[in-house]
């Protein structure tokens, strides 16, 4: 008869996700994953796999649980959204940097490689939501493409700087773009 697991998955996959987002695919090693979780290796391949598949696991979860773009679906759509999303909100060390353009930057390459097949491409979908806040609130048709790309552009830009500067910078370099693209 086998053993019945002992772990509830969500908790597990957050904890792994934590120490992906800090190391990076690569860096992660299953003894990282087994210190994090509490979980040894035999039970973490049975939930997941192997690696490759927890951190697949940890994107989706990711999506679900922590993803930025999540304020850009709130009613109403409009400027707000925009605003929300740019602006740093961060609640651990963690969350300093958006998850997906950090597996967009740095893992994906290395797991397309490793695994031989194209993985979903984990912020292609966050332009399409900047452009309908931005036609909610209001502008020019003519315009929403370039200010699209612009925003979604800093907002990688912002993530990648939040892993060395303060919150209290990012919110001014936030604030100080907000304010130069609305006028």
């Amino acid at each position: 008869m086998g053993r019945h697991k002992q772990f509830e998955r969500g908790e597990v996959t957050d904890k792994a996700l934590r120490v992906f987002w800090r190391k990076g695919y690569l860096d992660t090693s299953l003894k990282d994953l087994e210190e994090a979780t509490g979980i040894f290796k035999p039970a973490l391949y049975a939930e997941f796999g192997d690696k490759a598949g927890m951190f697949l696991e940890c994107i989706k979860y990711y999506r679900t649980h922590y993803a930025r773009e999540r304020l850009l679906r709130r009613e109403p759509l409009g400027w707000r959204n925009i605003e929300d999303f740019l602006k740093p909100h961060i609640t651990n060390q963690c969350e300093k940097s958006c998850f997906e353009v950090d597996v967009f930057s740095r893992d994906i390459p290395i797991l397309e490689r490793d695994l031989n097949r194209s993985i979903d491409k984990a912020i292609d979908h966050i332009p399409p939501l900047i452009k309908n806040n931005l036609k909610h609130a209001g502008l020019d048709s003519a315009k929403l493409d370039i200010l699209t790309t612009t925003i979604f552009t800093f907002y990688c830009g912002l993530s990648t700087l939040a892993k060395s500067q303060s919150e209290a910078n990012l919110e001014k370099q936030a604030v100080e773009f907000l304010n130069f693209i609305r006028s």
